[in-house]
C-alpha cells in the first residue's frame, strides 16, 4: 500500500506539471519546477514514515471505508487546486497578465506553503485516523487524539491545507491564480463543521475534549 501511495503521489505530480506547463506552453518557469519538486520530495518522504508511525493511515486514505458525511466535498478540493495550476500557468508562464511578485511576497508564499503541508503531514503522523472522507471510523477503532497540533487546535489538517492550498497560487509566481484559492476558505470552514459536528455527536470524548481544546481550525479566532 506503501508503495501504491508513492505511485500516487507522483502520478499527481506529474498531472500537476502537465496541467502548469500545458497552460504555460513552456517549461522554462523556474517556481513551476520548485513548487513540483518540493510537492514531490515531500511527498515520498513522507509516506515511509507515516507508514511506520500511522499503521493503516495510507490504506485508509486511499481506500477509505464507507459512511463518508462530505462525498463531493474532496473533489471540489482536486478541482481549485487544479483551477489554480491551470491559471498560474496562463498566466506566470505564458500570458503575464500581472506583474510579477514582489521577493517578499514570493518569500512569504513559499513559507505559507512548506508550513501547510508540514502541519498536514504532523497531523497525519499523531493521527492514525486522518481519513480523506468524514466519517466515524469504527471498523478502525477510532479514538479522540489530543497529542501534537490537536493540542491546539480540532482541526489542524484543515488548517494546513488551506495554507497550501491558499497560498500555492502565489508560491507559483501568479496574483490572478491566488484568487481561484478564494473558495478555499467557506469550502474548508464548511468541511470542518460537518466532520466538528459529527465527531461531537457520535465519537466517544470528543466532547469533552472540544470543551479542553475551544478552537477547531485556528486559535484565537474560531
Amino acid at each position: 500500500m506503501m508503495t501504491k501511495g508513492i505511485l500516487a503521489s507522483l502520478a499527481f505530480a506529474a498531472f500537476a506539471g502537465a496541467v502548469l506547463f500545458g497552460c504555460a506552453g513552456r517549461t522554462d518557469v523556474p517556481q513551476f519546477w520548485g513548487w513540483l519538486a518540493f510537492l514531490s520530495i515531500a511527498s515520498v518522504a513522507f509516506l515511509p514514515l507515516a507508514n511506520r508511525l500511522s499503521p493503516g493511515l495510507i490504506e485508509e486514505r486511499m481506500r477509505p471505508g464507507g459512511g463518508d458525511r462530505d462525498r463531493f466535498g474532496q473533489a471540489f478540493g482536486v478541482l481549485q487546486l487544479v483551477a489554480t495550476l491551470a491559471i498560474a500557468g496562463l498566466d506566470a508562464g505564458r500570458f503575464h497578465w500581472a506583474a510579477p511578485l514582489p521577493p517578499a511576497v514570493f518569500a512569504l508564499a513559499w513559507g505559507a506553503v512548506v508550513a501547510g503541508f508540514a502541519i498536514v503531514a504532523w497531523a497525519m503522523l499523531v493521527n492514525r485516523y486522518f481519513s480523506s472522507a468524514i466519517r466515524i471510523q469504527s471498523d478502525r477503532g477510532q479514538v479522540v487524539v489530543e497529542r501534537g497540533p490537536y493540542a491546539w487546535v480540532r482541526h489542524p489538517g484543515y488548517l494546513g491545507g488551506l495554507l497550501f492550498m491558499g497560498f500555492t497560487g502565489l508560491a507559483l509566481g501568479s496574483w490572478w491564480a491566488a484568487l481561484t484559492a478564494l473558495p478555499a476558505l467557506p469550502w474548508m470552514l464548511r468541511r470542518t463543521g460537518i466532520e466538528d459536528a459529527m465527531l461531537r455527536s457520535e465519537l466517544e470524548g470528543y466532547d469533552d475534549y472540544a470543551g479542553r481544546v475551544r478552537f477547531r481550525l485556528v486559535p484565537g479566532l474560531w
